[in-house]
């Protein structure tokens, strides 16, 4: 090379890499993650070269591991001859939350306790009315409760009130 394409080589080295958002720099051509983005300009009986720039192969942003949910469970158990509820929420399997429930109404007195209702990731609830009582499950509490009460009005009931609730959302693990 002579003096002035080594200046002038030198000045487009000098102007590239001082380029942040796309850098571009001589190459011999394109290698793993390059592309050819242009040439330098030939003069004084040297040749061109071409001018390469890293290409971007994916986000380089290290990924978020996905999301993990375990259920809990949750369940209802009545003594009806007793006027009895027992309930347990948040456990890891149904047979645990129904086993769990029994022994709570067990040890508020009732004896002939009977699982009502068992739910997975969901809300479950008592409702009580003149006629009786009814228990329920939804995926919401607001859910659970509505329909509670609609139960207890087709049942003929016009004072229906929530007696009871319990939730068992689901539990991020990672």
């Amino acid at each position: 090379m002579n003096g002035l394409a080594l200046w002038c080589f030198g000045t487009l080295l000098l102007v590239l890499s001082n380029i942040t958002h796309a850098q571009a720099y001589p190459c011999s051509g394109p290698g793993p993650g390059e592309v050819v983005v242009g040439q330098t300009p030939a003069s004084n009986g040297v040749a061109s070269m071409p001018l390469c720039q890293r290409v971007d192969q994916g986000n380089t942003a290290p990924q978020a591991p996905p999301e993990k949910w375990e259920s809990r469970w949750g369940a209802i158990v009545t003594d009806a001859d007793k006027g009895v509820v027992g309930a347990a929420s948040n456990e890891q399997s149904q047979d645990a939350a129904e086993n769990a429930a029994i022994s709570d109404c067990h040890a508020r007195g009732g004896s002939k306790c009977k699982v009502e209702a068992s739910y997975a990731n969901s809300c479950g609830a008592v409702v009580t009315g003149g006629t009786g009582y009814n228990v329920g499950h939804a995926p919401t509490l607001d859910q659970t409760t509505k329909l509670g009460i609609k139960t207890c009005q087709k049942a003929g009931a016009t004072d229906c009130r929530v007696y009871y609730t319990t939730c068992s959302p689901a539990v991020r693990i990672q």
